[in-house]
């Protein structure tokens, strides 16, 4: 995967605030019963701000609480899901940014769990991340943690928490696997951060806005003046390219053909930070969106995680079809033909260690997407 770290030496005389009055919020899952998730947001604003959230994954939507920071949510559907939200405050803060987790929403069995990261980046880029696993929020058990970017590494701790010093600069990539939790199924969660060598930076948050079909439309929040910033934007997978949207923070891109896309976008504007990072999101493209969808149903479970020679995957319905299984890049590495059968097992003791994401291809033109770790 592509992933950008630009840095502009600015000449001349320009005035940097240094005390950038900034909003960063965080974003938790409080619990959750069945379909319905209780998320709370926390942000340093007062008591007349309003708390603004949208998601997407196999449903979409958006709506504000008012100056509630909590929110309910009737996830129906299985899949991943990108929760997201941020609150607004003028009195409080100049700035203000999105925050997202994901869930990933599995009905399989009553003891099926959903994991989602937090990860906190602190002034001198010391890295906390805790990983809750939903319904029983279990903080002792065995999770393997695994680290991609300009540094790569695995662990495993018998603690939800990990903290991380002196990464080089650059965009990460955090995994955690939660193993021996109570967990019926596999649980994987990834949530990306960035290390910069200016602690006076403008670290952006893409998200997915909606899409329909092929065509997508993606939003960068930023902590730039709208009035001056410069939005660019950068894609990779089947199809790549790179357009500027001057001072809008959103982008339609059509993702043709179908495949795994890794989407970037970075917000210019050098009154405000003299360092500049790129925020990038990967999105699954189906050939129509209600394909992707339905393809969040035909998944039952698939493990181990991560997983070593053998990867087995469980299927709603008895299917054959094809695996494709893609790198960090977007790059197919790997395609193989199933026959029919509600259990598949698939060779890939041949891959190298990392983080792959695969779609599925059934009769039917029907499809379905995950990810896993090889180790």
């Amino acid at each position: 995967m592509k992933k950008f770290v630009y840095t502009f030496l600015l000449l001349g005389f320009v005035k940097v605030n240094s005390q950038i009055n900034f909003c960063q919020p965080t974003i938790s899952l409080l619990s959750s019963n069945g379909s319905s998730y209780n998320f709370i947001m926390n942000a340093p604003v007062g008591p007349n701000a309003t708390y603004h959230w949208f998601w997407s994954g196999p449903s979409n939507g958006n709506t504000s609480t008012g100056n509630t920071p909590t929110i309910s949510l009737n996830l129906t559907q299985n899949g991943v899901y990108n929760v997201c939200g941020f609150a607004l405050d003028s009195a409080a803060c100049q700035f203000f940014t999105t925050s997202c987790i994901t869930v990933t929403v599995s009905a399989s069995s009553s003891n099926s769990c959903t994991a989602f990261l937090n990860i906190n980046v602190s002034n001198n880029n010391n890295v906390s991340a805790v990983v809750n696993v939903a319904p029983n929020n279990p903080t002792t058990g065995v999770f393997i943690w695994y680290l991609f970017g300009p540094n790569t590494f695995s662990t495993t701790t018998n603690t939800n928490t990990l903290n991380l010093n002196n990464l080089a600069v650059g965009v990460y990539d955090l995994c955690v696997a939660p193993q021996s939790v109570g967990c019926s199924n596999s649980v994987l969660t990834c949530m990306p951060f960035t290390i910069t060598s200016n602690p006076n930076f403008c670290q952006p948050t893409i998200s997915v806005v909606s899409f329909t079909g092929t065509t997508y439309q993606f939003s960068l929040s930023a902590p730039v003046n709208t009035n001056i910033a410069n939005y660019q934007w950068h894609w990779n997978g089947p199809s790549s390219g790179s357009i500027q949207t001057g001072n809008s923070n959103t982008v339609l891109l059509n993702l043709s053909p179908g495949g795994v896309y890794w989407v970037c976008g970075l917000a210019l504007d050098t009154i405000t930070c003299p360092s500049y990072t790129a925020s990038c999101i990967s999105v699954t493209v189906g050939i129509t969106g209600l394909e992707t969808i339905k393809s969040n149903r035909l998944l039952r479970k698939y493990y181990p995680q991560p997983a070593e020679s053998k990867l087995v995957v469980e299927l709603e319905d008895a299917s054959e079809g094809i695996l494709k299984i893609y790198d960090v890049t977007g790059t197919l590495v790997k395609s193989i033909k199933f026959e029919k059968g509600n259990t598949q097992v698939f060779e890939v003791g041949d891959l190298q260690s990392g983080l792959y994401i695969s779609e599925m291809e059934m009769t039917h033109n029907r499809k379905s997407n995950f990810r896993f770790i090889k180790e």
